[in-house]
């Protein structure tokens, strides 16, 4: 990766006392998605969880699965169906700094599964959670976004 998990960083051993920063965190997401290139992404949100995800939260049904080629994509498609803007995602914040992303939404094509065929969902924003889902961040972490 181009972004150690510290100054002075050599790559070599794992000293468990250093934690990544955020921004560094989501390049090394960044550089995985571009050099694992899996055949497709996948958010499952029949029934979605809020706040941290696994012990705070509610479970928001939302009926939803999404699937893409394109991890940016999906998570850009993902974020604003949550509720969320795309520019509030740390992993999408650094695929753009990198120039292999755009915020630009129209670059994005939704299909949904009607009667068996793939057919063009241009009012894909429609499913989009309402209430949005909420984001609770935990008391004993330092957050730096």
């Amino acid at each position: 990766t181009l972004y150690p998990r510290y100054d002075g960083d050599d790559g070599v051993g794992l000293d468990l006392r250093v934690v990544d920063e955020a921004p560094r965190f989501y390049h090394k997401l960044v550089d995985l998605a571009l050099a694992m290139r899996p055949a497709w992404h996948v958010i499952e949100g029949i029934v979605a969880r809020d706040g941290t995800g696994f012990h705070r939260g509610k479970n928001v049904p939302l009926g939803l699965v999404l699937a893409g080629r394109n991890p940016f994509a999906v998570d850009h498609v993902g974020a604003c169906l949550m509720g969320f803007a795309p520019e509030e995602v740390g992993f999408l914040r650094a695929a753009v700094a990198r120039g292999v992303w755009s915020f630009e939404a129209d670059r994005i094509t939704v299909l949904a599964w009607r009667e068996g065929a793939w057919t063009p969902c241009p009012e894909w924003m429609a499913y989009r959670a309402n209430p949005p889902l909420e984001l609770i961040k935990r008391e004993d972490v330092k957050y730096q976004d």
